[in-house]
């Protein structure tokens, strides 16, 4: 019995032998099969990367089976014959000769977003390609600076207690997601199949600019990993966001920076070329004793991408900040587009679109007919200055609550016009309440406060509720102005009016025609694009979004190459 026990036991082991080698021969063989017709099937079996900095951190943790696709119609760089030693690394023939193929088909054609396969954003906010081999108009380098310049700040927020409940700087500085919304205004059910049209709302810092901005262009196709092939420089140093720890000297920090730049880097930073970088607070902070940045004398040859520049000349006096060189981008907004691939009115500025008015594209949120509030603030309780106090008090219905919930409350009274969300910094609450109010206003109230502008502004664009805008005795700049004409899309009104004729802002907003109203939100959903920041996913970003209009204007201010009209 025993013999008989012992001789089956061998023979299903050896069933079980040939079966696995079968498998194992069939699968070695379908590969190679693959790997010859399908481009999306490539593995690239590893990534040569820089070896320090917050780039490094971000391209090491690809795994080493990430899938490139390659099948990408677009129009490859022909001079990038002295590949970086950062670019990708084939080591197999069959793949060298797959890519070769695969770059030949489609070198010079027209690039078509459909062709892309697209990827979830991840929380490290990986890097699958190198950019350095598509053509672009000009080229921008990345300095890789040490990470305590950077990422060592990031992670210092996100992962310390006393910061984390309130930033979040994770999925490229653009933080968690909250919910995602349909082009009618409601929220999806995260369990449902992705559709077009979605946008993700996420737990977005106002002051995250300069993290969201250095992942973005690392991302870009204008990105070069070859520093002699770069007809611009970026430092990617969080200044704004180092003042806010309150920990180490802020003007060590710079000194130590523009140190490291001179010393390290002293071929490319003293070349003469274009250098720029990043301010996530407003110019006048940044310029003060305790975030000196601006005071430095090497931010003279820089150009600042901020939330805000000054325009009262007082500060320039006193702190030191006149002429130096600002680009004013959207503060960082709740609100970021998800990448569709047939929405090719996403792609309209890669596609050769310089004219912004002959944008195709429009803003799918509800139309005015659905949206129940004429006038909507959302703004803290905080009497900063007495024209902000005197509007506060115009607004006698005030909630902490949703538009769901408030309307619901108020069912059995008359209907209220105007309303005020109370917020403060850091609240988890009006996260998830100040877009869905935004999205059922008609006109959106932006009050200065400590300084003219406000991250409500973008988010009251990106819901398709006109802004409200104020004139003061000084010019208040915003983002883009060179190509886009502001009193297409926003409605201003004299801060006389209110300080000192005692007007109210619903009697100014009643007086506004219909017709006129209606010709703001139309222009308003068209222009949306341009003010909020992408999702990247991994692969080179064409996306329209406000850093395509940022490189446009870098472009534009070093002569660089031909650059878009007004809208």
């Amino acid at each position: 019995m025993r013999n008989i026990f012992r001789k089956g036991k061998r023979v299903i082991i050896g069933y079980l032998i040939i079966m696995v080698t079968v498998i194992a021969v069939s699968e070695t063989l379908l590969g190679k099969f693959f790997l010859k017709i399908s481009p999306y099937s490539m593995q690239v079996p590893n990534v040569l990367l820089p070896t320090k900095g917050v780039t490094s951190y971000i391209n090491q943790s690809v795994t080493q089976q990430q899938k490139i696709p390659t099948s990408r119609n677009i129009i490859f760089n022909s001079r990038t014959k002295q590949q970086s030693q950062h670019s990708i690394k084939i080591p197999t023939k069959a793949v060298k000769n797959q890519i070769t193929s695969t770059v030949s088909s489609f070198r010079g054609t027209t690039w078509d977003p459909s062709s892309i396969h697209r990827k979830a954003i991840t929380k490290n906010c990986t890097m699958l390609v190198d950019p350095s081999i598509i053509k672009t108009p000009f080229k921008f380098y990345i300095y890789d600076l040490p990470t305590k310049f950077n990422y060592d700040i990031q992670r210092l927020f996100t992962d310390e207690r006393k910061y984390s409940f309130c930033y979040n700087l994770d999925y490229c500085g653009m933080g968690e997601e909250l919910y995602q919304y349909s082009d009618k205004g409601t929220q999806i059910d995260q369990k449902m199949e992705k559709t077009d049209g979605r946008i993700s709302v996420r737990n977005t810092h106002q002051f995250a600019l300069e993290v969201i901005i250095h992942y973005k262009l690392l991302h870009s196709p204008y990105r070069t990993t070859n520093p002699d092939q770069a007809d611009m420089f970026y430092i990617p140093a969080y200044t704004g966001l180092q003042c806010l720890t309150f920990s180490g000297n802020s003007q060590d920090f710079v000194n130590e920076l523009f140190h490291y730049l001179e010393t390290k880097e002293s071929k490319h930073f003293n070349s003469g070329k274009p250098h720029f970088s990043t301010l996530s607070k407003i110019q006048r902070e940044q310029a003060s004793q305790n975030c000196p940045t601006l005071r430095h004398s090497k931010t003279e040859a820089v150009t600042f991408i901020a939330i805000e520049k000054e325009s009262n000349p007082y500060w320039f006096r006193n702190q030191q900040i006149h002429g130096k060189s600002i680009i004013v981008a959207p503060y960082p907004s709740y609100i970021h587009f998800i990448n569709q691939d047939k929405e090719k009115t996403l792609f309209e500025y890669h596609s050769g679109l310089r004219k912004l008015n002959e944008s195709r594209y429009i803003l799918k949120v509800p139309p005015i007919s659905e949206r129940k509030m004429l006038l909507f603030l959302a703004a803290g309780m905080r009497r900063s200055n007495f024209f902000r106090a005197k509007l506060l008090d115009q607004f006698a219905v005030q909630t902490d609550k949703g538009p769901d919930d408030f309307y619901e409350s108020v069912a059995n009274h008359p209907q209220t016009e105007q309303v005020m969300l109370i917020t403060s910094e850091c609240s988890v609450k009006h996260r998830t309440t100040t877009i869905p109010w935004m999205q059922r206003s008609v006109f959106c109230l932006q009050p200065p406060g400590d300084s003219p502008t406000r991250k409500s502004i973008y988010d009251s664009i990106l819901s398709g509720c006109i802004p409200i805008l104020f004139t003061n005795q000084y010019k208040t700049e915003y983002p883009f102005e060179r190509v886009l004409n502001y009193e297409s899309f926003t409605f201003t009104i004299d801060e006389k009016l209110i300080s000192r004729y005692n007007k109210t802002v619903i009697e100014i907003v009643k007086g506004i025609s219909e017709e006129k109203t209606k010709s703001l939100y139309n222009n308003l959903v068209r222009v949306s694009k341009w003010f909020q920041y992408s999702l990247p996913d991994g692969d080179a970003q064409w996306e329209d979004d406000a850093v395509t209009l940022i490189l446009d204007e870098l472009a534009f201010r070093n002569n660089i190459t031909n650059v878009t009209y007004i809208f």
